[in-house]
Order: C-alpha cells, then sequence, then structure tokens
C-alpha cells in the first residue's frame, strides 16, 4: 500500500508543514526581528538545530485554529507579490523585506508539498479501501518506491531551504551587531573630541 510506504515522509512533511503553517504575521514579524538585534545584551551566535530536530521537537504543540489552506496559499501569494514590488521602493527595510518574502515562499511551497502528500493518500484510500501492503504486487511496490523517493527528495529541498534561511539571517545578525559596534564606538569618540574641544575653549 503506497500510503504506508510513504507514511514515514509524510509525517515529517505534515509536521514541518503545521510549524510553518501556524507562523501568522506577528510570528513572522518577531522572527525577522532578529536581524536587527544587535543591543549588546543580545545573544551571541545563538547555534542552528538540525532541522529534522527542530521539526520533532514542535510536532505537538497546540496549533492555532485551522484555516483554509487554499485561502492561506492564496493569501500569501498575494503578500508575496506586494514584497516583490514594495523591494523597489527606495528608503525601505530591504533586508527586512527579503527575508519576510523567503519565509513566505517557503510557507506557500510547505502547503502545496502538504497538499501533495493529503493528495496521494486520499487516493491511496479511495482506489484500495482494503489493501494492504503484503497484497501489493511488484509494479505497485516499484511505483510505491519511486513517489517515496519523490516524497523525500522534496521534503529534504523544503528542509535545505529552512536550514539555509536562518543561517543567512544569523550571519546578517552578526554583521549587523558588529556594524552598530563600530557606530557605537566612533560616537564615542567623536563626542570624547566636543568635551576636549569645549574644555580647551
Amino acid at each position: 500500500m503506497t500510503a504506508l510506504l510513504i507514511a514515514p515522509f509524510a509525517t515529517l512533511i505534515s509536521q514541518f508543514y503545521h510549524k510553518i503553517k501556524t507562523m501568522e504575521n506577528e510570528d513572522l514579524e518577531t522572527l525577522l526581528a532578529l536581524i536587527e538585534e544587535y543591543d549588546d545584551d543580545c545573544t551571541t551566535d545563538s547555534s542552528i538545530d538540525d532541522t529534522e530536530s527542530w521539526v520533532a521537537h514542535n510536532a505537538h504543540e497546540p496549533s492555532k485554529p485551522k484555516r483554509s489552506e487554499s485561502a492561506r496559499i492564496k493569501a500569501d501569494r498575494k503578500e508575496i507579490r506586494c514584497l516583490k514590488a514594495k523591494l523597489g521602493i527606495p528608503g525601505r527595510n530591504r533586508s527586512r523585506d527579503r527575508h519576510r518574502l523567503e519565509l513566505l515562499e517557503l510557507r506557500v511551497e510547505a502547503a502545496l508539498l502538504q497538499q501533495r502528500v493529503d493528495d496521494l493518500e486520499e487516493e491511496e484510500r479511495r482506489v484500495r479501501p482494503g489493501a494492504t501492503a503484503s497484497w501489493m504486487a511488484p509494479n505497485d511496490i516499484s511505483l510505491a518506491d519511486t513517489t517515496n523517493d519523490s516524497l523525500y527528495d522534496a521534503w529534504r529541498d523544503l528542509a535545505k531551504k529552512h536550514k539555509m534561511h536562518r543561517t543567512n539571517a544569523e550571519i546578517e545578525n552578526r554583521n549587523l551587531r558588529e556594524l552598530y559596534a563600530h557606530q557605537l564606538k566612533l560616537t564615542h569618540m567623536v563626542k570624547k573630541l566636543f568635551r576636549k574641544q569645549s574644555s580647551i575653549e
């Protein structure tokens, strides 16, 4: 039974998708704000969690009320178009917009992947309502293996994108803190020069 063979990957995809899906706008804003936290009290160099551990850790978190998936995808795609248009507007925080854009694209991709898994499982239940893995013919097993590999590759690519985004966010966060520290040092030097000049006068 195809559904039985794809179950391990479908579970991982579902867990990852539900974590991304439940990130409302305020959660996205909180995550994106990480790149602007360059105060000396900020935590430096937070470690990058292994993606599968991250998925497993959040698998049992209570989810927010379920919304229509098609409506969610439509809304995210609309915001993606708006963000792409805003990237060309001078004076905006383009770095923040780019990170939000990446998160929304990741969430849409996760939703589409979850829909694919659901469709495969639904089709399997419809075509083989009483089938079991032991009844499958060799051709069925071969087809299931192909589907299995395809789902695994799709999940792996999605996990890589998530990890890459987190890595880039941490690198930019560190660079911004270093820039802030340098500017703060220059500010102190200028103030010191002004005080020295005032005392001479």
